[in-house]
């Protein structure tokens, strides 16, 4: 439980992009709140799963709305 909060501080700036560019912000906050409920009770393997799905849905959703190109670096 002490690396939480390492680990929350480190994506902060990242966990914003999600909901900023595809409107998320609810669907963002429902899952973190998952998230954290689960590693509150302990359950590592629920915590895992649900950061794993959360991640994974950002991915799709930065890429659905992202148009292709835009943020390559030269």
């Amino acid at each position: 439980m002490a690396q939480w909060p390492a680990l929350n501080g480190r994506g902060h700036s990242r966990q914003r992009i999600r909901p900023a560019l595809s409107h998320g912000q609810g669907t963002a906050d429902r899952e973190h709140r998952q998230v954290l409920a689960a590693h509150r009770e302990g359950d590592a393997e629920k915590a895992g799963t649900l950061l794993h799905a959360h991640v994974m849905g950002a991915c799709s959703s930065l890429l659905h709305h992202v148009p292709a190109g835009r943020g390559k670096r030269s």
